[in-house]
């Protein structure tokens, strides 16, 4: 769950934020630190398909951040998410290291917006997020 406080902190956290950069952010965090759940994506170091990819993962977590006012909404939508994750190869042990790289790219992006707060309410956020993908996954 995610509480109002820690809706608030993502929220702050997020205002502004170049979707692009912190897409690229992220995956340059999941190569360099988890390989594994990287594969599962066949991006190789082709920047375009990085960007690309980078920018659909990023607008995913807008949505969510826009729609953390409904989160039975947020939770269809990860199910949603979840259900087109099986088709690609994921894995549950691909989301446990993920985890620290959306959190190390944040930190990148967001700068002192990035709070122990904000980092307390993503943790939570990645959190429902995986859970919901993985309860698709082997």
């Amino acid at each position: 769950m995610v509480s109002a406080a820690q809706k608030a902190a993502i929220r702050d956290s997020w205002a502004g934020i170049d979707l692009q950069a912190a897409g690229n952010a992220f995956y340059h965090q999941l190569k360099a630190n988890a390989p594994d759940a990287y594969a599962v994506f066949n991006l190789g170091g082709d920047a375009g398909k990085i960007a690309a990819q980078g920018l659909k993962v990023m607008t995913f977590i807008d949505g969510v951040v826009k729609g953390l006012d409904d989160m039975g909404g947020v939770k269809a939508s990860i199910d949603n998410l979840g259900q087109r994750h099986t088709g690609y190869g994921a894995k549950k042990a691909h989301f446990g290291p993920a985890g620290p790289c959306l959190l190390a790219a944040l930190a990148e992006v967001c700068g002192g917006k990035f709070t122990p707060a904000a980092k307390d309410g993503w943790t939570a956020l990645y959190g429902l997020i995986s859970d919901g993908i993985c309860s698709h996954l082997q």
